[in-house]
């Protein structure tokens, strides 16, 4: 049997365990574990045909559908490397994650194929995967392979389940840059089993619950709060196409689903239409999970809905995104305001000063820094990027990059120290959005930052000083929308004669994070809202 410290292992014993139970619920199908085991072996004889094998990777650019569910399990259960990619990206920053993640196979949606098909067509484009090995689910076009075919026509025998360790790597994700491009987190089996089991200790949950997932699942959020969760006791899932707040609690109701897990703008936007008196908040939901969002209005949220929120505070290099979580309580009407307990591991806690001392005293604010109390729970490093981890791990802690306090053994989150723009729940590197003007020859400079949002927590805002007397804020983003994912859209573009810069002439963004769009020195173009 696999080891069930592993991501197949722990799915072969729940489903040994409860075949006949619900896993997961997908417009209008259930599908059991015993069903979604062969469906899983299906796909395992089909990547092991495709040339898949230990050590070697298999990419997905997918919206969530349960496919993506079915490859992230067989891609584990052949000790590959399973590449969870964000399908709405494009142009060069799509190019460069299917050139630094260099998937053996890739299964591309249909829906978003067209995306990948631009940059195989682009002669500029330097694309390392091999159109051989690349299938369109669901396409009818044949020229990179049916998806259904090529599983269809796989050998009926499964290959036997590769012996995998617990501290292999089982997820390569993309996780955003600070001002460089996306680093690819590598993590290992051991931290996706161990923290589906820690929050299905916290939130109390057994195999009568199901998880509503309604973020993308190329997120940890996703995978690691729903679907790990659901693996530890033998629930299910009800993953979501795409989030729609006027349908959200409709479909709450028709998947039966106990519980959703969230970042802090779908609450926001949530929120909105319970304010609006747009939606019936009756459902059988009883609790939500998510991250260290600047949500503030929980309570009202859980007055309107009856849904407990249950908060944590995780991030992508450590426990697949959960370092600890407040626990729930299943008789109070409230969540706690705090991320977690600092002392009940299985991570060391602690508060850096700006001097590198540890803040000890009570009320004390400082960078959060971690580190593991025994292997396999986190990462094992940035893909092609050893700098970066020696970067990261400093003094052999975990430099997050976010602010926090700790009072009466609880962590409190405080937001972002470091650079990176925090967009409806997620990081967006200003790289990425630098990266549209960056070859163009009107522009001298651009630097992208994060600009306060009541809704989506911050949105982009691009500082450019121009090269060309006759270039508009308006034509710079344009640009940017031309070779952009939407998420990436700037909302305000400012034009200025120079930018801040330190002594050694590096660019002072946190100057420029304080530096209000009103202030540019020639006309600020801003997006209709």
């Amino acid at each position: 049997m696999p080891d069930e410290d592993t991501i197949y292992g722990a799915f072969t014993a729940t489903a040994a365990a409860w075949p006949a139970r619900p896993f997961l619920a997908f417009e209008g199908e259930t599908v059991s574990y015993e069903t979604a085991a062969d469906r899983v072996a299906r796909r395992a004889a089909f990547l092991a045909d495709a040339g898949v094998g230990p050590g070697d990777r298999v990419g997905v650019l997918s919206p969530n559908d349960p496919e993506f569910v079915y490859l992230l399990l067989a891609t584990a259960r052949l000790g590959a490397t399973f590449v969870p990619l964000d399908y709405r990206q494009e142009g060069s920053v799509l190019a460069y994650l299917l050139d630094d993640a260099a998937p053996t196979v890739l299964v591309v949606d249909d829906g978003v194929v067209g995306r990948y098909r631009s940059l195989v067509d682009d002669p500029d484009a330097d694309v390392d995967v091999d159109a051989d090995r690349v299938v369109v689910h669901d396409a009818a076009d044949g020229r990179d392979g049916a998806y259904a075919d090529a599983v269809a026509d796989a050998p009926e025998a499964a290959p036997a389940p590769a012996d995998v360790d617990p501290l292999d790597p089982a997820v390569l994700s993309y996780t955003s840059g600070t001002t460089g491009p996306p680093k690819g987190v590598e993590n290992p089996h051991l931290s996706y089993v161990d923290a589906g089991r820690r929050l299905a200790d916290a939130c109390d949950t057994d195999e009568t619950d199901r998880g509503l997932l309604v973020l993308p699942l190329f997120h940890a959020n996703p995978t690691t709060y729903g679907l790990m969760q659901m693996l530890a006791v033998g629930g299910s899932i009800a993953p979501v196409r795409e989030f729609s707040a006027s349908g959200f609690f409709e479909r709450a109701r028709a998947t039966e689903s106990s519980f959703f897990t969230h970042v802090g703008s779908v609450l926001e936007i949530l929120q909105r239409t319970l304010d609006a008196g747009e939606v019936d908040p009756t459902s059988p939901l009883s609790f939500a999970v998510g991250g260290a969002a600047q949500f503030g209005r929980g309570r009202a949220f859980e007055r309107q809905t009856g849904v407990q929120l249950v908060r944590l505070y995780g991030l992508s290099e450590v426990g697949a995104g959960l370092v600890t979580v407040a626990p729930r309580d299943p008789g109070a009407a409230h969540g706690t305001a705090h991320q977690g307990p600092v002392d009940e591991g299985p991570f060391e806690i602690r508060l850096l000063a700006d001097d590198r001392s540890f803040v000890d005293e009570a009320g004390g604010r400082g960078e959060i820094v971690v580190r593991p109390e025994r292997p396999g729970l986190m990462f094992r490093g940035y893909r092609g990027k050893p700098a970066a981890v020696v970067e990261a791990w400093q003094d052999l802690w975990m430099r997050t990059g976010d602010l926090g306090e700790i009072r009466d053994g609880a962590l409190h989150y405080l937001g972002r120290e470091r650079t990176s723009i925090r967009r409806m729940g997620e990081n967006v590197s200003p790289w990425e959005v630098e990266s549209a003007l960056a070859d163009w020859d009107r522009v001298e400079t651009a630097v992208a930052v994060g600009v306060p949002d009541d809704v989506a927590g911050e949105v982009v805002g691009l500082w450019v000083v121009p090269d060309d007397a006759d270039l508009t804020p308006a034509a710079a983003a344009e640009r940017c929308r031309d070779r952009l994912a939407e998420h990436l859209w700037p909302r305000y573009v400012g034009f200025v004669e120079d930018l801040p810069r330190t002594s050694t002439h590096k660019i002072e963004r946190a100057a420029l994070r304080d530096r209000s769009f009103d202030d540019a020195e020639t006309p600020t173009w801003a997006a209709d809202r």
